[in-house]
């Protein structure tokens, strides 16, 4: 899909269409490529004069990269927040004089309202000097500002994690494969955070052919100093995910640690039982012999190895539950 923002003397127009025109002297245009077909793709390179190969290979970036410093193109690896989830998508940007060109990889509800929104900001102050780096200051600060909701969104995931963790024995307990998988998004999102100050830094340093007045100047160095605070956060839940991993293992050694205590306890009640019908099965077996025995020959032999037998099992069973095996 591609939209458009011209802007010339007061007069804003936007658009969904290929309908933009090339802007003069005193003008500026912003195109917006979300998720381009390559007949979109192919009419802005071929308006612009721009090599291809940067829209052919940016989606397959692992972090940010400059490609050019004139005209400046780079790209960035970007997080959202989309419908509850987070989300990344590669975006390209093409900076010129009065011309600025972002593509993004994916479509998504946050890319559309960040279009309205500096749309609607640029209609409303219609008649203020608008530059394509001030344009571009505007989407690198929506942008960077949406980062905090993707940080929030990971935190609530670390949390969630820590307390599966802490009941291992939950129906829905995590497994280090979930901690593992966050832990790495995490490093990752960490590398694309600094990857993108140092792109950040070329432009507030005046290192690109983007012009920049000094309001503007001020105001990247703010997004670069968000950046930086990103990623300090981003290390703390990194940490975070260390201490879920500790929890995550101590929940394991402890049911280790229960599951030994219950067998232990098993094995107790059994070598109870065992020597509970031992001993009377002992004398019922060598009463059962053919043999000469005290009281076998006795009208009362029988009562008294029955009782014998009961008597015995008493004073076990009085023993073993003395000592807390059954």
């Amino acid at each position: 899909m591609l939209r458009y923002l011209y802007v010339s003397k007061g007069v804003v127009k936007s658009g969904s269409k290929a309908d933009y025109r090339k802007p003069g002297r005193d003008a500026l245009l912003w195109v917006f490529l979300i998720e381009p077909t390559g007949k979109e793709i192919s009419r802005v390179v071929g308006d612009f004069g721009l090599e291809e190969k940067p829209f052919e290979v940016y989606s397959k970036e692992h972090h940010s990269v400059r490609y050019s410093m004139d005209p400046f193109v780079f790209v960035i690896v970007d997080y959202f927040v989309d419908n509850g989830r987070i989300g990344s998508a590669h975006i390209l940007f093409v900076v010129r004089d009065n011309v600025l060109i972002v593509c993004t990889s994916k479509a998504a509800r946050f890319y559309d309202e960040l279009f309205d929104s500096i749309s609607s900001h640029v209609g409303a102050n219609r008649h203020k000097v608008f530059s394509v780096g001030r344009i571009l200051h505007a989407f690198l600060q929506e942008d960077v500002e949406e980062n905090y909701d993707v940080l929030e969104k990971t935190e609530e995931e670390i949390v969630a994690l820590e307390e599966r963790a802490a009941h291992y024995e939950a129906k829905h307990a995590t497994s280090v494969k979930d901690i593992v998988k966050l832990k790495r998004r995490m490093f990752m999102m960490g590398r694309r955070f600094w990857a993108s100050t140092k792109i950040i830094f070329l432009l507030k340093a005046g290192f690109t052919n983007v012009r920049l007045d000094a309001e503007t100047s001020k105001l990247l160095v703010d997004v670069h100093d968000t950046f930086l605070h990103q990623i300090d956060i981003a290390t703390a839940q990194k940490e975070m995910l260390s201490d879920v991993m500790n929890i995550y293992s101590t929940s394991i050694n402890n049911r280790l640690a229960m599951v030994s205590n219950e067998l232990n306890v098993i094995m107790k009640k059994l070598s109870s039982f065992a020597l509970i019908l031992l001993l009377p099965t002992l004398i019922a077996s060598v009463y059962g012999m053919n043999l000469h025995l005290p009281f076998q020959q006795s009208a009362y032999g029988f009562y008294f190895v029955a009782g014998s037998m009961g008597l015995v099992t008493i004073m076990l069973v009085y023993f073993f539950r003395k000592r807390g095996w059954l």
